[in-house]
């Protein structure tokens, strides 16, 4: 499925979180949506400097590349893909995809955040977001109450240098 937006095309399953809130269709504002992610947002990376948005955070070497100092996230970042009430009643999902902020607004080209960092900024900000959306519980994110973009383990193969034997390691990968 495509969606075409006035500033970007994006495909399903293009660096898009779902998000399930405890709320109905009839209280659900897109702008408050949009405004109360790119509050929350702004306040997280004010707070994880440098906060890297372009790269995927699974080693830190990547964590180090490219990340920009002071980000300002504007509810024109946040675009709302989709909108819909689930089967249970009283909840209500929405598909989005978070543009990286930049400091020319008419740029032609602008990038979307990856879908493992937006997964993880919607769920270290979900207390914020409830909260500016009026108090409103997030149940899911992406289907899970427990999303896998924080707790998925990288396997790394590894030499042995006593035996010469290669083996798994797992190790937590860190937002």
């Amino acid at each position: 499925m495509k969606y075409t937006l006035p500033r970007c095309e994006l495909y399903k399953g293009d660096n898009v979180v779902n998000i399930t809130f405890k709320m109905t269709a009839n209280q659900w504002k897109d702008d408050t949506f949009r405004e109360s992610i790119s509050r929350a947002f702004t306040e997280y990376c004010s707070s994880q400097r440098p906060c890297n948005l372009r790269n995927s955070l699974e080693d830190a070497t990547s964590r180090r590349s490219n990340p920009i100092d002071t980000i300002v996230f504007r509810p024109d970042d946040v675009m709302v893909l989709r909108r819909y009430p689930e089967e249970q009643p009283g909840m209500f999902s929405v598909v989005s995809a978070v543009l990286v902020p930049s400091n020319e607004p008419r740029m032609a080209q602008r990038e979307t955040i990856p879908t493992v960092v937006l997964c993880r900024m919607v769920v270290k900000t979900s207390k914020r977001i409830s909260k500016y959306m009026g108090n409103i519980d997030i149940i899911f994110i992406n289907g899970e109450k427990d999303p896998s973009c924080v707790s998925e383990r990288k396997k790394k193969d590894n030499v042995n240098t006593n035996g010469g034997k290669n083996w798994s390691t797992e190790r937590e990968l860190i937002f």
